[in-house]
């Protein structure tokens, strides 16, 4: 059996939570922000907070939808990681009773996991970027049109 990336499975599965997250396309530029922060986000704060936090945000604007998803996304790794078949009723009932080694285990795969996101945040953050700037190309000034704009009579 060849041996295999777990890194390159776990790129494979941000791309599928990407898709997710923004189906549609274009995704929000405040989900791309916190995407680009959740693995100092994780390590910082914790696995529950991070959590809480995208909990927080969801809803049912595009917006909100978009948080919800990167949430599932999280506790999808996270029940993948310490082994349940569904998301526990108690969530956060479920992450205290878990023993320390297991947590620790399944932080560090989610913070793996955020590594990718951030990393495909900050690629579609860019095509947004050069999208943007081929259906609006920045306009050219001439120097009679820059004498007009600041008062000038341009000779």
């Amino acid at each position: 059996m060849p041996a295999r990336r777990v890194d390159l499975d776990t790129a494979r599965e941000a791309e599928q939570a990407m898709a997710s997250i923004a189906p549609a396309g274009a995704m929000p530029a405040e989900v791309l922000t916190r995407l680009k922060g959740l693995p100092a986000l994780l390590r910082t704060s914790g696995l529950p907070a991070t959590l809480a936090l995208f909990a927080a945000k969801s809803g049912t604007d595009p917006l909100g939808r978009a948080y919800r998803s990167v949430r599932t996304a999280l506790v999808t790794q996270l029940a993948a990681e310490v082994g349940w078949d569904s998301t526990p009723q108690d969530l956060y009932g479920a992450l205290a009773a878990l023993p320390a080694t297991d947590l620790g285990r399944a932080q560090l795969r989610l913070v793996a996991f955020a590594g990718w996101l951030r990393r495909l945040a900050e690629a579609e953050e860019h095509t947004q970027r050069a999208r943007r700037a081929t259906e609006h190309p920045p306009a050219q000034t001439t120097a009679a049109d820059a004498a007009t704009a600041t008062g000038g009579d341009g000779g």
